[in-house]
């Protein structure tokens, strides 16, 4: 299986007010369905835990699956969905893939 990393090089994420997401969570769902899927930590596949927790920066480490469509949904550290996003995906894990 190839993962390809989530562009940029970490993940980040703001509140609706745009300040950094710290200690936020982002949840991940086959697109279109609130199926839990897998996401990783490294190029290898180590799988992050779902949620993925933010660090205080609102940033975290997240490949995808190349050719799989995500649902990604932010929340806040209080539960507050700050924002939903389908049919998230990747084409390609770069280095001529």
């Amino acid at each position: 299986m190839a993962y390809g990393l989530s562009p940029p090089p970490k993940f980040q994420a703001w509140t609706i007010e745009g300040v950094p997401l710290s200690g936020g969570w982002l949840y991940t769902y086959a697109a279109g369905t609130s199926t839990p899927v897998d996401t990783y930590s490294n190029d290898s596949g180590a799988v992050n835990s779902n949620p993925v927790m933010l660090d205080a920066a609102g940033r975290a480490t997240v490949y995808l699956t190349v050719g799989a469509d995500y649902k990604f949904v932010l929340k806040d550290s209080d539960d507050a969905i700050q924002y939903t996003q389908d049919g998230i995906k990747i084409q390609s894990g770069g280095g001529g893939e």
